[in-house]
């Protein structure tokens, strides 16, 4: 009978520390592990996962480009006293 067992793996790499999912079982007499799936980074002990670009959904947008067009535009040589002075 194999015993295979899963747990979590905290692997410490340039002042990060990373979290696996990892299986465990025995191999011609050697335990051995396998990564399944990485979890993400650590903080504070608490899991941070990765969230990848195409799961990202705009749920709200605001527009600010006119006023800082406008605002730019009023810095331009002898306009700035209309925003005052930058």
């Amino acid at each position: 009978m194999i015993k295979t067992t899963y747990g979590i793996y905290r692997k410490k790499k340039g002042g990060s520390i990373y979290l696996a999912k990892v299986e465990s079982y025995r191999e011609d007499g050697k335990v051995k592990q396998s990564v399944l799936k990485y979890v993400g980074k650590e903080e504070n002990w608490v899991a941070v996962q990765k969230i990848g670009i195409n799961k990202i959904e705009v749920q709200n947008v605001k527009q600010y480009t006119g006023v800082s067009l406008l605002h730019q535009l009023a810095l331009e040589p002898k306009l700035y006293y209309l925003v005052g002075k930058p």
